[in-house]
């Protein structure tokens, strides 16, 4: 069942935020499959310590696993987020999984480095993110973020091309209510 709306981008994009805006807007739930996915491999919540440490190959079965389970459970729509590529440690991996083919559509978040950036080092300094960059110089960073983001849409890219979805980028630089009524506009025939 392709019931899926699943919302990608980097870290710092700004998925989380617009996801909940979304669920709340179309009235659907809403899930975070990294959370989901340390709940499947029985991890505390937010064990990124231990999830990294385990193999690609378990992770990506249990994510599938995640999903399968997740748009089996509910009936109709549903809202996920995650990522198309890994940001950990200064290094950029682009994810192939199998889960996308319980997407119905596939939305990349896209935003300007500065303000990924920017969102990053506020949520590091208020504790509710540990550190992903590397913190040399603001320009290093946001060379990265921007090197990050163009891996992020290949990957999208191809993914979706893969998948035969409806896909399309948004970009977070305007305000959450007129992102939410432009994705709603563009997935709302299907509802």
């Amino acid at each position: 069942m392709k019931n899926v709306i699943f919302i990608g981008g980097i870290n710092g994009s700004g998925k989380t935020t617009i996801a909940k805006g979304l669920s709340k807007k179309m009235r659907i739930s809403y899930f975070d499959s990294s959370k989901m996915l340390m709940r499947e491999l029985k991890l505390k919540e937010d064990d990124y310590y231990n999830l990294r440490r385990l193999s690609e190959k378990q992770k990506k079965k249990a994510l599938l696993e995640v999903f399968q389970k997740t748009s089996l459970a509910n009936k109709g729509k549903i809202i996920m987020t995650g990522h198309f590529v890994k940001v950990l440690n200064g290094k950029i991996t682009r994810y192939k999984g199998s889960w996308f083919k319980f997407c119905s559509d596939i939305i990349h978040i896209l935003s300007k480095p500065e303000l990924i950036n920017q969102r990053i080092v506020d949520d590091e300094n208020s504790g509710s993110r540990k550190r992903i960059i590397f913190r040399k110089s603001q320009n290093k960073d946001l060379n990265f973020i921007s090197n990050a983001l163009n891996k992020s849409f290949v990957s999208f890219q191809e993914i979706t091309e893969k998948y035969k979805v409806n896909a399309f980028s948004v970009n977070n630089d305007g305000s959450l209510e007129s992102i939410i009524k432009d994705i709603c506009e563009k997935i709302n025939t299907r509802i």
